[in-house]
């Protein structure tokens, strides 16, 4: 189980370069820039500035306090280093409408902005503004590690790891065991999990999808670099009807 953990952990680091690369691709640049352009007056107080880009349904009188508010989240000074860390995109016939979030690191915090860029009849507005100031950045609070983990994380990690293990020992008797008619149904049937349970590895909250599959019943996943872990994992019910049963599939042969 030691080395099966510390293999799970050397694929996640060193699948984290390509997944910069790709999550990277996928965000509109022109967009992406024009965001950081409106969260930099916002953070230089510059409002005036702000509230003209703003859709004109949002433009009220609570609007100067709110930006004030936002501005407030920023420390003093020019911030080391800004990370797109999110990047949602939704067009239709008519506008198009850009969800984006990034990551300021200041040398005493770190703040999270999102601003919704919305493009209607070829001007881009902002459509919504927020920020929030933070004690450490994204990385280190998705990271993939054991500190302050609860009995939850530790059960999820071992039964992502057995479930797997359990199905692949399965097809390999399986495959080696005289089976007279559709051997390649119980290979199927054995390596599907059955009824999923994923575990959001930051907040130990987890859930159930009764209606769901996976192969080789066990899985994780990372929707983007800066983004929780999600472990999942699977009943093995095929391979666990099968290996009750072998038996008797042996005694036929015989």
């Amino acid at each position: 189980m030691r080395y099966i953990i510390t293999l799970m952990l050397l694929c996640l680091s060193l699948g984290a370069c390509d997944q910069d690369a790709v999550f990277n691709r996928f965000i509109p640049q022109p967009e992406a820039e024009e965001g950081k352009a409106i969260i930099a007056l916002v953070a230089a107080r510059d409002f005036s500035a702000v509230e003209q880009r703003v859709e004109p349904l949002l433009r009220e009188p609570a609007l100067r306090s709110k930006l004030q508010d936002i501005a407030n989240q920023f420390p003093d000074g020019q911030p080391r280093s800004i990370s797109t860390i999110g990047a949602h995109v939704l067009k239709s016939a008519t506008d198009e409408t850009y969800n984006l979030t990034y990551e300021y690191e200041f040398p005493s915090a770190w703040v999270v902005a999102n601003v919704v860029l919305q493009r209607k009849a070829g001007e881009l507005l902002v459509a919504g503004l927020q920020a929030q100031s933070l004690s450490q950045s994204q990385r280190a609070m998705n990271a993939f590690t054991f500190n302050a983990k609860g009995p939850i994380h530790y059960i999820f990690l071992i039964l992502a790891c057995a479930v797997p293990a359990l199905i692949v020992v399965a097809l390999v008797i399986c495959i080696r065991t005289p089976i007279p008619r559709r051997k390649w149904l119980w290979c199927l049937f054995i390596a599907l999990g059955f009824m999923q349970f994923t575990l959001n590895w930051t907040t130990g909250q987890w859930g159930v999808q009764p209606l769901s599959f996976m192969l080789l019943g066990a899985g994780f996943s990372q929707g983007s670099p800066y983004g929780p872990h999600m472990l999942m994992f699977s009943l093995p019910i095929g391979a666990i009807v099968f290996l009750l049963g072998r038996r008797s599939f042996r005694a036929n042969a015989a």
